[in-house]
């Protein structure tokens, strides 16, 4: 267990690519031989529907049974992708979950404590949060090592990320001290505009090192790939989304090795 990184990726904005990100880096990292889980914990299942489709909602079986269900584990649920990544699929069942987790002792940590007997299968645990700081975000949060923050770079997905940051402290300060952010996504770039080159350079300042030098920059086949239930890297794999996020897992394994 001991290599095994755990990783949230985390915005409390929605549409700034963190479903693409959680979704085409797990595969590109499975391409360097590296295992990969991939948990989605979202209610709306994107990751999910990005594989198996809009089928995962007839699916009896999900995330949610998982954090509400004591008898029932983690490898009970994983379904194995034909992308060479394992996914813990979620659907809508998940949306009633919260009030349950919300309300019971130690909610906060189910999926911790659920996830400890298989972690050291993977290399890689990456966590798709939903766009909201709630139960499910701090379900994640508490179980990672590292968190992600995907940011589009323009004002408004820039306006959720100081709350994110100080929820990260609070976590980290009082139910897991391994915490911390350790890497900055930049999704969507497109530095023909103003805005997004004084973005890009807001981010680094606030970020300062931890801002990935892999950058995705915009590009319609990201859009395109979940509506075929395929990654970039086999809906469209001569494109720059495919090209973005090999880099930026060539530079994950660098930097947050697994």
């Amino acid at each position: 267990m001991a290599g095994s990184r755990v990783v949230a990726l985390c915005n409390q904005k929605g549409g700034v690519g963190k479903t693409t990100s959680a979704v085409n880096l797990s595969v590109a990292l499975s391409t360097f031989a590296k295992k990969v889980l991939l948990i989605d914990l979202d209610p709306q299942a994107n990751s999910s529907v990005s594989f198996f489709g809009f089928g995962v909602f007839s699916s009896p079986r999900s995330v949610c049974d998982v954090l509400v269900d004591d008898n029932v584990s983690v490898r009970e649920i994983i379904r194995r992708s034909d992308e060479g990544i394992d996914i813990l699929p979620s659907n809508l069942n998940l949306a009633g979950a919260e009030l349950e987790l919300t309300g019971s002792i130690a909610g906060e940590t189910a999926l911790r404590d659920k996830l400890g007997p298989v972690q050291g299968d993977y290399d890689y645990v990456f966590i798709d949060c939903p766009p909201a700081l709630n139960i499910f975000t701090i379900n994640a949060l508490v179980a990672a090592t590292d968190v992600f923050v995907c940011v589009q770079p323009s004002f408004l997905p820039m306006v959720g990320t100081e709350q994110l940051t100080r929820t990260v402290k609070i976590v980290r300060d009082r139910l897991n001290k391994q915490l911390r952010i350790s890497g900055v996504i930049l999704t969507m770039c497109d530095e023909r505009k103003i805005i997004s080159r004084e973005s890009i350079n807001e981010i680094n300042r606030y970020f300062s090192d931890v801002v990935f030098d892999s950058r995705i920059r915009v590009d319609v086949k990201l859009e395109e790939a979940p509506s075929h239930t395929k990654s970039i890297f086999k809906y469209a794999p001569d494109s720059h989304g495919a090209e973005d996020y090999m880099n930026l897992a060539k530079e994950v394994i660098r930097r947050v090795q697994g």
